[in-house]
């Protein structure tokens, strides 16, 4: 049996690869993207030189403090934002966390908040819960 029939399409879940498919998911892929850019502060992801208030370093540690373990995340993928600092560290369930800047408080961003962008978006209309019984903001 040939390697490429073995294979699972990641977009539609059937057997083999479907170009089609392909195209569908890098343009879904892109538009996610571009729609997550809006909360950046220098237009890119990942931590901004010129960023403001607490680095990424004081937000990774936070981050660790909240764990109580070192994140695995992607540093490209991270975002900064004037007030807070996104860290996509995730599983199953899970888009990653926001640290607040003035605070250092650590929210999580669970799916039931939808996708990312609603999730991120959430954030910044005040409807997501601080980090609960493990949380250690100041």
């Amino acid at each position: 049996m040939d390697e490429i029939e073995d294979e699972v399409c990641e977009w539609c879940g059937m057997s083999g690869y479907h170009p089609g498919c392909q195209a569908e998911m890098a343009d879904w892929a892109e538009q996610v993207r571009v729609r997550l850019l809006q909360f950046t502060m220098g237009g890119s992801f990942g931590p901004d030189p010129s960023g403001s208030g607490m680095s990424f370093g004081e937000a990774v540690a936070r981050l660790e403090q909240y764990l109580d373990y070192v994140p695995d995340f992607d540093a490209e993928a991270v975002i900064e934002n004037k007030r807070w600092w996104y860290i996509p560290h995730c599983w199953i369930g899970m888009l990653g966390f926001v640290v607040d800047k003035s605070t250092g408080r650590v929210y999580k961003l669970g799916s039931g908040l939808g996708d990312l962008v609603q999730a991120l978006t959430a954030y910044e209309q005040g409807r997501v819960p601080t980090g609960g019984r493990r949380d250690k903001g100041a």
